[in-house]
């Protein structure tokens, strides 16, 4: 507990020196990132679980050509209030280096960018890239995130690079491709200890290749990758992101094998990643339905979801790009083992409801199979994510 206390401190100092070393070093400290959600459920009475998080950026401009990600995790704010207030405790979510990069543009006055990072990097056929590099409208499926895997695994993408390594970006500057090259020591590898302490396994190797394009109409992220030494003959992935849009609707389309290790898997459906969500529009009237297959391997790692299956429709009114209020209804189903025999069922009406900087989210969630009696039938969720 005081080696946590005195790396958050170590952290926070050095933030300071940055902004009191402006004239010799010019960073700028940003909050790009900042979500708080709390869930409300009524098994067993009325409780109340919060997480949040929140990236602070230490950047140095185009020149400087450097970043820094601090990040603040907790999956139950409520614990680690009373740890800190009851228990005096610093136990908890607390301040750690997340990400960092320094970089090197216009190598050989090409549009190269020759990065060397640490931590977590970028995510594959996600979504999020298009955003980050071309300035696109966001693309990504809004089935994701504490509303709908609270519980569960946060699917973020196919596959995310981590670990300490390098990076080589060719984006020509008429935004209609990137293709990147990593390379890196994987951070995913770990040798578990005691219940709930992992160590680092150093002497995993990974190289991924990247290919994105950004067309009028259609966006498409693809990649390869492969990691050794790891099982006997190594691990592999590869996956795509497709999406095409038309002034009357959009298709999205996740498909890829996470990992798959040759020597001791069988190929099957339980390795696939697989989401395909449509997006109709009427007016101010849209329908959304998406399908998602769970992968049994996620980041190198087992996830125990292979081969679950999730519907999801959701009837929105509002264009949440252009209104500052949108809502509706969803329906849910959610196959609880591979055969399909187990489910759950839900409907859930919700609101979303811009302020300036303010993204808030309500929704309730009313479970309608199994029946559990009506004293376990609601839950509500309350989002509140800042918009920089």
């Amino acid at each position: 507990m005081i080696a946590r206390f005195a790396k958050t401190r170590r952290i926070l100092c050095f933030l300071l020196l940055l902004s009191g070393a402006a004239p010799l070093f010019p960073a700028t400290v940003t909050v790009p990132y900042l979500e708080l959600f709390t869930k409300a459920s009524t098994g067993g009475g009325f409780d109340l679980q919060s997480e949040g998080e929140i990236d602070l950026l230490v950047s140095g401009g185009y020149k400087f050509g450097g970043s820094m990600v601090l990040g603040f995790l907790s999956n139950n704010l409520e614990q680690d209030l009373t740890n800190r207030i009851a228990l005096g405790s610093s136990e908890g979510g607390t301040l750690t280096l997340k990400a960092a990069s320094i970089a090197i543009q216009n190598l050989l006055g090409l549009p190269l960018a020759f990065n060397y990072f640490i931590g977590l990097n970028d995510a594959f056929a996600s979504g999020d890239g298009f955003s980050d590099l071309f300035g696109t409208i966001p693309i990504t499926t809004q089935y994701s995130g504490f509303m709908y895997f609270s519980d569960g695994i946060r699917y973020n993408g196919i596959h995310r690079v981590a670990g300490t390594g390098l990076r080589l970006l060719l984006a020509p500057e008429k935004n209609r491709f990137a293709s990147a090259l990593y390379l890196y020591q994987d951070a995913y590898f770990a040798v578990e200890g005691p219940p709930g302490e992992y160590t680092f396994e150093s002497g995993h190797y990974s190289a991924d290749w990247r290919l994105m394009l950004n067309l009028e109409k259609i966006h498409m992220d693809c990649f390869l990758g492969a990691t050794y030494p790891a099982s006997t003959w190594g691990y592999y992935r590869t996956g795509l992101l497709f999406h095409a849009a038309n002034p009357g609707g959009e298709f999205l389309a996740q498909i890829g094998i996470p990992r798959y290790d040759p020597y001791a898997d069988t190929f099957g459906l339980d390795l696939l990643y697989l989401l395909f969500e449509a997006r109709l529009t009427l007016g101010v009237f849209s329908i959304i339905p998406t399908a998602f297959l769970h992968p049994g391997r996620y980041e190198q790692k087992a996830t125990g979801e292979g081969g679950l299956i999730d519907f999801n429709l959701n009837f929105r009114i509002g264009d949440p790009t252009v209104s500052l209020i949108n809502g509706g209804l969803e329906g849910n189903l959610v196959f609880d083992d591979p055969t399909l025999q187990d489910f759950t069922a839900k409907a859930s009406p919700y609101l979303n409801i811009a302020t300036p900087g303010v993204l808030w989210q309500l929704k309730v969630d009313a479970q309608l199979f199994p029946w559990e009696g009506p004293a376990n039938m609601f839950g509500a969720y309350i989002g509140v994510k800042a918009q920089f």
